[in-house]
């Protein structure tokens, strides 16, 4: 079988995990010496020198349907990479790699209410475990959790950090300047994201205008109702799911970045941010302060107090301001796709060079 790669890029298009996705497919021809594949939903856009297998129909990671319609996953393939954790009920691939980027499913209250659930996705992620040749993690924290929770982790996990395109955010002018100036949010709606409590310090703040952008899901209406509860009105403005284009726009336009989760296994908004050019406030939890090494105005995520202070210190500390904007730029070039993708390269040679499973 010649060396190639088959890529599960069913999430292609969906927030962080999508770009991390995305960046692999874009990097890998130039720079790993085999055939680069993907599964792809039917109208998905590849770049060149990526071959598409493309679904007839949604094949979502979770449940039944996910788990049994596996014919894509038959293709034969030296090594089939999947970005996360739920994988099907069988494929055709030599070896295995899978990426863990957090275990918030499992470490923060809330985010998975029924224990059932909790249940179910332990067994996911034990199985990916137990049969991934390797298993890339972003972060030493998120490598620590898995390894603590087990056992199988140990030996097989390698850390490399996801990454940020600086020339995303220099290519073009950014449009729609009636927003400027306002603290942008990045989240997809779940409760580790902890809008609440963000939209308690914001309106105890001086800050004149916050952008929440994502899709929050059945967390909407509840997110609306607190920021009426606290007269927010118009200073909150609620964008759902946005293009790639008009994040670029949010990040470039934003007078900061604000990240107050309470679990995060990397914390991709705020390299985001750094490569953007504005400060950044984050949570000193999971794998932010790796991410951040200094470069963000790090806070306790459930002390609404402190978080409101970091606030106001970054719309009026004109010189603070210049230090993170400054240690971000420097951060974000440390940390960039073509290096995500070099070392993940690395990583498929090194497992193909040892011909076994550990």
């Amino acid at each position: 079988m010649s060396r190639s790669v088959l890529i599960d890029g069913r999430l292609l298009d969906r927030g962080g995990i999508g770009r991390y996705v995305r960046a692999l497919l874009e990097g890998l021809p130039s720079v790993w010496q085999g055939e680069v594949r993907a599964i792809v939903p039917a109208s998905a856009e590849l770049p060149r020198g990526v071959e598409a297998l493309r679904l007839e129909a949604d094949v979502p990671l979770f449940g039944w349907r996910g788990f049994f319609r596996d014919r894509a996953f038959r293709e034969p393939a030296s090594i089939i990479h999947f970005p996360h954790f739920p994988l099907p009920r069988r494929w055709n691939a030599t070896h295995v790699v899978i990426t863990v980027h957090d275990l918030i499913h499992l470490e923060v209250a809330g985010v998975v209410r029924s224990p059932l659930a909790r249940l179910y996705i332990g067994g996911l992620l034990s199985r990916a475990v137990r049969l991934a040749d390797r298993v890339i993690v972003p972060s030493n924290a998120t490598r620590q959790s898995l390894e603590t929770r087990f056992r199988g982790a140990a030996g097989k996990t390698r850390m490399i950090p996801m990454g940020v395109s600086l020339e995303r955010f220099r290519s073009r002018e950014p449009r729609g300047e009636d927003l400027a100036g306002h603290w942008l949010n990045v989240t997809n709606g779940k409760s580790h994201k902890n809008i609440p409590r963000l939209l308690e310090a914001f309106s105890l703040s001086s800050a004149r205008c916050l952008v929440v952008a994502g899709d929050l899901g059945s967390h909407e209406g509840a997110a609306r109702r607190k920021a009426e509860a606290l007269k927010l009105g118009d200073r909150v403005l609620w964008m759902g799911r946005v293009t790639d284009s008009e994040l670029v726009d949010l990040y470039r336009m934003a007078r900061a970045v604000i990240i107050p989760s309470l679990g995060e296994g990397f914390g991709l908004p705020a390299l985001e941010g750094f490569a953007a050019g504005v400060p950044v406030v984050a949570a000193r939890v999971g794998g932010l302060p790796e991410v951040c090494a200094g470069a963000a105005l790090e806070v306790d995520p459930e002390d609404v107090a402190a978080m409101t202070r970091a606030i106001d210190r970054v719309e009026r500390d004109t010189t603070l301001r210049a230090s993170l904007i400054a240690a971000g730029r420097a951060r974000a070039a440390e940390l960039t796709w073509q290096a995500t993708v070099t070392r993940t390269a690395a990583l498929y040679d090194e497992l193909l060079e040892s011909g076994a499973r550990q």
